[in-house]
């Protein structure tokens, strides 16, 4: 999953789904929106000040800072017993996050503490 999908959510449900759905309508309208790819900035700055007052690069700040906070409050659990050979997340490519299979050091709780 690409961090695209949570920006848009969190917009979405920041801003409202109205200003969600006139940045697409703004930019579509426009004969930049050609060049998104290229160049985003030339074509996708003036929407989103359009749509939310504030440049793309401001809003994506605000959503990290956001999604920091919320990391945050969350509370740590272990996912799995023995923590050996489990798929973790790996950032990489411009933000995309992809599974990556590592090995975990196993919980001290984990290993066998027995003598022969």
């Amino acid at each position: 999953m690409c961090f695209g999908g949570s920006f848009h959510s969190y917009l979405a449900k920041t801003y409202g789904e109205e200003r969600f759905a006139y940045l697409y309508q703004d930019n579509s309208s426009r004969l930049t929106a050609y060049l998104n790819g290229l160049m985003p900035s030339l074509a996708l700055d003036p929407a989103f000040f359009n749509a939310y007052g504030r440049s793309l690069d401001t809003l994506w700040q605000e959503w990290q800072a956001s999604e920091k906070a919320q990391a945050k409050a969350q509370t740590a659990t272990r996912v799995t017993h023995d923590g050996w050979d489990r798929m973790i997340l790996n950032t990489t490519m411009a933000h995309c996050i992809l599974p990556v299979a590592m090995p975990i050091k196993p919980a001290p709780d984990a290993v066998s503490t027995s003598s022969a």
